[in-house]
């Protein structure tokens, strides 16, 4: 956790989520917990979120964009892999 708050800058994780998404919660929790900068958007109160959930032709949520590129589901070690190789 604490290598990769060290590793994010603002703006480089966003994730698309739901207000009603039980993984969008613990990923959200997590990123809390362990001081991590991200920006979330909810697909319900957001018609931007929505279309950019849209765009990326996932049927679900979260969507967790580092650094532009487009994760589905939550894995804190694949969030890090890919901070690190950009």
């Amino acid at each position: 956790g604490s290598k990769l708050a060290q590793a994010v800058q603002p703006g480089d994780i966003q994730m698309v989520s739901s207000t009603t998404c039980g993984v969008c919660q613990i990923a959200k929790r997590w990123f809390e917990t362990n001081e991590v900068r991200v920006q979330e958007c909810f697909v319900e109160l957001d018609a931007d979120c929505a279309a950019r959930l849209k765009a990326t032709g996932q049927p679900g949520v979260p969507v967790i964009f580092v650094k532009g590129k487009p994760q589905v589901g939550f894995d804190p070690q694949r969030v890090l892999r890919s901070l690190e190789r950009s």
